[in-house]
């Protein structure tokens, strides 16, 4: 029987055929809207046409290609699986043809990377940030408050801004301790003084019983704290000024002025309030680099995935099984199982006190690496081990290079809007307004300025 008899029987039973596929009936035809063939399936298999005109709402297309996209099928656990327990074996069997049982790599590639940088906008994970770990409960991170020199602020990674404690600013701390010794007067009747805090705060550690009483003495503590770095201060500025030459020296400290050009050409000037500011909104605000790290770093992983296909060819190469084709679906495949692996252990720092959490990321990459280069290309372990640490090795050090310059480019950005507001206030002054809330706090400067 001929191919147009076959068509025309299959038209004549009634198999339903607009029915076999997600495509709404309305949008499509028993004819090609191109050739005008009669149709048997979605494409047409005469010119290949698709049997949908697309003539439906953008919101309505843009849903179908979010769900093409993302959908979590059958096909897509069968992937999942296989991406975590057989290393290699999906990319082995996606290059030599064996494509309908797998995910496509771009498409797992996509789903991965909406999982793991979707979750962190959401939840409002910033990246990068510097504070300390509060005693009383150490899942809360304290930002870093230019006015509490007792902190000891470190450099974290991937914490959730409403587990941030945002710190009091020094006029604010300041206005505490003269309520608190308004309530103490007896003890405290000297300013100059902070025993009768001291005191009161020892009253206290036998009186506690209830977390009301707690937070009270750890706001003494923290009032006595900053009450104690003010006297210090003022004590080593009456010292500074009483030496000969200080008013001129202290004059050219106002007046020094960080000029330079940046990456992208911008003429930037901050004098010393200017970089203050700069200071206390990356430590107080790590939200003012992060929304910059958080969209670059997408682009650039992307464009990592095509870097680590070409540094994979340098070590491995091979007309039948390792061309660069080859390559590509392996490096994308590796991309959303770390995609997947970074987004659990996000989850564990985030919930959990689990400790070394970095340490056990790392040790899982250099075991699955290997077994997944073995198995995909089908060399030896000694092959195998050297592309995979070869490759991984210098992919880490060029990821880390494009870190740290999204980094230097927000910053950057940050420092130039500052230096532009600068600019209309003048230079002997502080901006009045900045691109993003900041307490103000013009009498505090960095302990690593000069």
């Amino acid at each position: 029987m001929g191919t147009e008899d076959e068509i025309l029987l299959a038209l004549d039973e009634g198999r339903g055929l607009l029915d076999q596929d997600d495509v709404p009936n309305q949008n499509q035809s028993l004819n090609c809207f191109a050739c005008d063939a009669p149709m048997v399936g979605l494409y047409c298999h005469k010119c290949g046409n698709k049997n949908d005109n697309y003539r439906r709402s953008v919101w309505s297309l843009g849903i179908e290609l979010f769900q093409n996209l993302t959908a979590f099928d059958g096909r897509m656990l069968r992937s999942l699986k296989s991406l975590i327990l057989k290393p290699g074996q999906m990319s082995r069997d996606y290059s030599n043809g064996a494509r309908q049982r797998w995910t496509s790599p771009i498409r797992f590639y996509i789903a991965t990377s909406l999982l793991l940088f979707g979750y962190i906008a959401i939840s409002q994970t910033q990246i990068l940030a510097v504070g300390t770990i509060e005693e009383a409960n150490p899942r809360s991170i304290v930002k870093v408050s230019t006015g509490a020199d007792t902190l000891s602020p470190r450099l974290l990674f991937f914490v959730r801004k409403d587990r941030m404690i945002q710190l009091q600013d020094q006029d604010e701390l300041d206005r505490n301790a003269e309520n608190f010794l308004r309530g103490f007067r007896d003890a405290t009747e000297d300013v100059d003084s902070t025993d009768g805090l001291a005191e009161a705060i020892a009253e206290l550690d036998s009186q506690i019983e209830d977390s009301v009483i707690e937070a009270e003495r750890r706001m003494l503590i923290q009032t006595r704290d900053s009450l104690q770095a003010r006297l210090d201060r003022k004590e080593a500025e009456q010292a500074q000024d009483s030496s000969p030459g200080s008013q001129n020296s202290n004059a050219d400290a106002n007046d020094s002025q960080l000029s330079f050009t940046g990456i992208n050409g911008q003429e930037i000037s901050l004098n010393r309030e200017g970089m203050n500011a700069l200071y206390r909104m990356v430590l107080q605000h790590p939200e003012t680099i992060n929304t910059r790290v958080n969209n670059d770093l997408k682009l650039a992983m992307f464009f990592m995935m095509p870097f680590a296909m070409l540094m994979g060819a340098i070590f491995i190469r091979g007309r039948e099984t390792a061309m660069l084709y080859d390559h590509l679906v392996h490096a994308a495949y590796i991309h959303s199982f770390s995609f997947i692996l970074l987004f659990v252990f996000i989850l564990l720092n985030q919930y959990t006190a689990a400790p070394a959490l970095l340490l056990i990321y790392t040790i899982i990459l250099l075991i699955y690496l290997p077994i997944s280069a073995k198995r995909m290309f089908k060399r030896g372990w000694f092959k195998s081990f050297l592309t995979a640490y070869g490759v991984g090795a210098v992919y880490t050090l060029v990821m880390l290079l494009v870190f740290f310059l999204i980094v230097v480019l927000a910053l950057q950005e940050l420092a130039f809007d500052l230096s532009e507001q600068q600019a209309r206030f003048g230079n002997s002054s502080t901006p009045t307004s900045v691109p993003f809330e900041t307490p103000a706090t013009p009498d505090v400067v960095p302990p690593t300025d000069p």
